[in-house]
């Protein structure tokens, strides 16, 4: 029987080396560019002239942003297909000394106090969280941030959307609930919640419309104010989660 790394390593390889299921994706996720501009911001404002870490990094890299203040980055995935071809981005953007490696990421072969950064973007939910916490704290200086895009679990029409798409997501993949972010707690003395696109979803049937980016405004907009109500994070499609402030494992 296939283990569940195995698992995920065999979906994301599929996935990573199929245009088509990529595209179907891109389709689904129309409103979502407003995560990653907070995400590419928070690298250009926050990574170091030290070590960087993309954590389940996929194909794509952001290391351009964080070499640009001088850091080394190193990239993990556990799909191959997925670190070939971020090694080729990486290449092709003349990118931060470092390169990317196949690697689990519940069982990090860093040494303690490594990383001044760590970045990743829909990875948390593939794993075992507690296994994950415990090892990015380990791997983490103390004084490090990590910043993560990830999907909540709470909201019932979202959660529609995924019964409705299974192609595009693996069978051991949880949206994270906000007990799952709140754990997080026993690793890392800060955690933060930035909750992004709600009521923005009912933008999506005008793709493709003149009235898409009017109607998109008009509800984030709505998510802002919707979002100042603390409780109503965890109904957001995704959330930017940060620490910092990693605990000392023993």
């Amino acid at each position: 029987m296939k283990t569940r790394i195995q698992k995920e390593a065999e979906f994301h390889d599929r996935v990573f080396g199929d245009d088509a299921v990529r595209q179907a994706a891109v389709k689904y996720y129309s409103i979502m560019d407003s995560h990653r501009q907070y995400y590419m911001d928070f690298l250009r404002r926050n990574s170091p002239r030290g070590a960087v870490l993309e954590f389940g990094c996929g194909p794509r890299t952001y290391s351009h942003l964080s070499g640009a203040k001088g850091a080394t980055v190193v990239g993990i995935d556990i799909s191959p297909v997925a670190i070939g071809e971020y090694n080729h981005n990486r290449a092709q953007k003349a990118a931060a000394p470092g390169g990317g490696c196949v690697m689990n990421a519940e069982s990090l072969a860093f040494r303690d106090r490594t990383f001044d950064l760590v970045s990743g973007i829909a990875i948390l939910h593939h794993l075992d969280l507690d296994k994950t916490y415990r090892e990015l704290a380990r791997a983490m200086k103390s004084d490090a941030q990590a910043i993560f895009l990830e999907p909540m679990g709470h909201n019932a029409l979202i959660n529609a959307y995924r019964r409705l798409t299974p192609k595009l997501r693996t069978e051991d993949e949880h949206p994270l609930m906000i007990g799952d972010v709140n754990a997080a707690k026993r690793y890392f003395r800060e955690v933060r919640i930035v909750p992004f696109n709600m009521l923005a979803l009912g933008a999506v049937p005008f793709r493709n419309t003149p009235l898409f980016n009017p109607v998109l405004k008009l509800l984030r907009g709505l998510d802002a104010a919707v979002f100042r109500i603390p409780f109503m994070s965890r109904y957001a499609w995704t959330v930017a989660l940060i620490f910092s402030k990693p605990k000392a494992i023993e």
